[in-house]
């Protein structure tokens, strides 16, 4: 038996010691299979149908709904560090807190991006993290110029 196949084989066993496949809806009732559907078909329809998915697919909906946030807090700094004087106290204050913001959805989102990438199945399936310096060692080379 391959990894997976034991894998699986055990998720499903503990699943039902714990009484997971207990009253789910359809229960009792015959699966509505298309013709020529083999087991992968099944197993994707029954994740569906009750919106199970795998942690670290879950993860990976999570982080797809969150970058734009994190892509907005880099945009709102380039459009601000653009018209801005860092020079100047008050725009410095300005750039230094919408780095922050960027820096604070960067490590949140790169969190769930470790745990991604610890829990899914093949290093194929990894995801990049967001660089959390990026804005800090862009201000290192535009003042080492």
């Amino acid at each position: 038996m391959w990894w997976w196949d034991q894998l699986i084989e055990n998720r499903v066993e503990e699943a039902n010691e714990k009484g997971l496949f207990k009253n789910l809806r359809g229960q009792g009732k015959p699966l509505k299979l298309d013709p020529g559907s083999g087991p992968e078909w099944l197993a994707n329809h029954l994740l569906r149908e009750n919106d199970l998915l795998p942690d670290w697919l879950q993860l990976r909906k999570e982080i797809h709904a969150e970058r734009p946030r994190v892509l907005a807090a880099l945009r709102e700094y380039d459009e601000q560090a653009a018209t801005l004087d860092p020079r100047r106290p008050g725009d410095r204050a300005i750039l230094d807190r919408l780095e922050q913001r960027y820096v604070q959805a960067a490590r949140e989102i790169n969190r769930k991006i470790d745990e991604h990438n610890v829990r899914c199945p093949s290093i194929h399936h990894e995801l990049v993290r967001f660089p959390e310096d990026a804005l800090a060692r862009r201000r290192r080379r535009a003042s080492a110029h």
